[in-house]
């Protein structure tokens, strides 16, 4: 990739495989010989690793061969997935000696927040750790696209208190957590909507636990906003994001966020602020913040502009800016360093 353009000359499809009971998920071939003689053949060259899989390990050692300098970026903390796919729990420990090995590797480690910056250091993953959170895009997750239509759709009235989990419907968002916290709330008042955005292996298994609620599949674009600006609270138990895309979106769209007291949380939502941060062991707790929030109109409408005031830091274009000057900080200092 030419540092002065960041942005590649063209895309180079690998053939991939599905991996067995995780079908959403697809381990690629390593690095073809036709991909690394164009690497070669550009002097300019950084190598940008997405992923910690075969395709990237392939790439890793390829560019300490030859020199080139390579780059990740850490967006999902797949070791945390374990043990929600029955694995045994020494394969964790496997998992984070491999961590320490792959990230310790590259030139520069990108991570979303600081929290989860240190959770990686708390398990002895020592690398060049850089910040790079993810943006919004404030254009379309906005309060404005508020619809009284999709509400009565879903057979929602005008004051009932809507509450939304939006994800891909996998064990290690925390789902049975999920659904334990939701027939709490259905419980303890008749004027609460649940509402789950997503698709996913679990699907079934929450249609069946959570008859009361609604579900509207895989929503994307402005349906996706629409679906979070029409709620009224969000609800996220997840304790495995490494940043929480979808909380984002959701103080976006001016909602106050309820969720894990966990990495992927800590750097977006402040607890009593713009949301509640909670004990993902404590589903009362969860429970009780929503409530707190459902009977309380003045309470919800001052988090959700505060929600609304932190998602303004998220911009996409800084963002990126931000990446760009890394790649270039690091040509600059491999070039340096090749004049000494």
């Amino acid at each position: 990739m030419p540092a002065e353009s960041g942005l590649p000359d063209h895309l180079a499809e690998l053939p991939s495989i599905p991996l067995p009971f995780q079908h959403e998920y697809r381990l690629p071939s390593g690095l073809s010989r036709t991909l690394k003689r164009e690497i070669l053949a550009e002097p300019d060259t950084l190598i940008h690793l997405g992923a910690p899989d075969t395709l990237a390990v392939s790439c890793l050692r390829f560019a300490r061969k030859h020199n080139v300098p390579v780059v990740t970026s850490f967006h999902s903390n797949i070791v945390a997935y374990f043990r929600f796919m029955g694995l045994p729990s020494v394969l964790e420990k496997v998992g984070w000696a491999y961590f320490r090995w792959f990230y310790g590797n590259c030139d520069q480690v990108y991570v979303p927040t600081d929290s989860m910056r240190s959770e990686l250091e708390r398990h002895s993953v020592r690398a060049n750790y850089l910040p790079w959170p993810r943006g919004v895009d404030r254009g379309r997750f906005s309060p404005a696209a508020r619809s009284g239509s999709w509400r009565s759709e879903l057979g929602i009235g005008p004051r009932d208190v809507v509450v939304l989990f939006v994800a891909r419907l996998r064990w290690e968002k925390n789902l049975k957590a999920l659904c334990r916290i939701i027939e709490r709330l259905h419980a303890a008042s008749r004027s609460i909507a649940t509402v789950i955005v997503g698709e996913g292996v679990a699907y079934d298994y929450l249609v069946r636990s959570l008859p009361e609620t609604r579900f509207t599949g895989r929503l994307t674009g402005q349906e996706l906003a629409k679906a979070y600006a029409s709620s009224d609270i969000f609800l996220y138990p997840s304790t495995t994001d490494t940043f929480g895309n979808v909380t984002l979106e959701a103080m976006a769209s001016g909602l106050p966020a309820v969720c894990a007291d966990a990495p992927g949380s800590r750097s977006l939502v402040q607890d009593g602020v713009n949301g509640y941060l909670v004990d993902p062991e404590s589903l009362d707790a969860f429970g009780e913040r929503i409530l707190r929030l459902a009977n309380d109109e003045a309470l919800r409408a001052r988090m959700s502009t505060a929600a609304l005031e932190s998602s303004r830091r998220y911009d996409w274009d800084s963002v990126m800016r931000c990446i760009c000057a890394y790649y270039d900080d690091l040509y600059r200092s491999r070039h340096a360093g090749a004049k000494d």
